[in-house]
């Protein structure tokens, strides 16, 4: 079995058996090496690992410090405790609870502190999948045809929002597609087909119910950028639309 060592925190892991780290979370698959061809996709990631390093130092460090000061915390508790108990003179009591007071005032941020850190380190990672897909799209969008699958609004979603039904739009695969669902990491996103030809129809019909088109009027030419993919969810042989994208004309 292959051994693969997280970059980040260095936990090692069996290669292929997980995607995350199970120590701090990071990313441990690579994207597709279509994808790493582009220079921007590379500088993405080589920064993504290096904030991720950098916020896994701090929430490391701070909860060695929490550690550390729980069991100062505790040790001085047992101190001021058999001091009270014995009556000793030697001991002085309110020295030791003013230094107790200090103690636990400084460890109440510290939780705090770590949760935010683990939050900052938790978003680079998810950020980093959607970031890499809309950095690829725009250079050339053809480069994601091999990993992407051709969907279709189904008959059924369609009507149904065509007779006012306010229901969430489903995809199935179809070669008559517009579409493109990419897969990143654990995450699935919509993105339109390269070169596909928008129009007052299909922008009523659908392009509009998936993302939001900034810039957009009749007028407006083929030409775009994409901004922030729509998010779909899997549902057996079909996708959900669960957030829309981002689109600017």
């Amino acid at each position: 079995m292959v051994q693969l060592k997280c970059p980040v925190c260095g936990q090692e892991h069996i290669e292929s058996k997980v995607e995350f780290c199970l120590n701090c979370s990071y990313l441990l698959t690579t994207y597709s090496p279509n994808l790493l061809e582009y220079p921007e996709i590379q500088q993405r990631e080589n920064k993504r690992l290096l904030l991720a390093r950098e916020a896994w130092n701090k929430y490391s460090n701070l909860q060695k410090q929490l550690e550390t000061a729980n069991e100062e915390e505790s040790l001085l508790k047992q101190q001021l405790q058999a001091a009270s108990e014995d009556n000793q003179p030697s001991l002085n009591n309110s020295s030791v609870e003013q230094y107790l007071s200090k103690i636990s005032s400084n460890i109440q941020y510290l939780p705090n502190m770590l949760t935010i850190l683990q939050q900052i380190h938790e978003n680079l990672v998810s950020q980093s999948l959607g970031n890499g897909l809309v950095s690829a799209y725009n250079i050339n969008p053809h480069s994601l045809s091999e990993q992407a699958i051709t969907v279709y609004e189904t008959e059924y979603s369609f009507k149904q929002r065509l007779l006012g039904k306010k229901i969430q739009p489903i995809l199935e695969s179809d070669s008559r597609g517009n579409y493109w669902i990419i897969t990143e990491g654990n995450d699935e996103y919509l993105v339109p087909k390269a070169n596909i030809k928008i129009n007052e129809h299909n922008y009523l019909a659908t392009i509009s119910t998936f993302f939001n088109c900034l810039g957009y009027n009749s007028n407006s030419s083929n030409t775009f950028t994409l901004v922030k993919p729509a998010k779909v969810y899997k549902i057996g042989e079909q996708w959900e639309l669960i957030k829309i994208g981002e689109l600017q004309f």
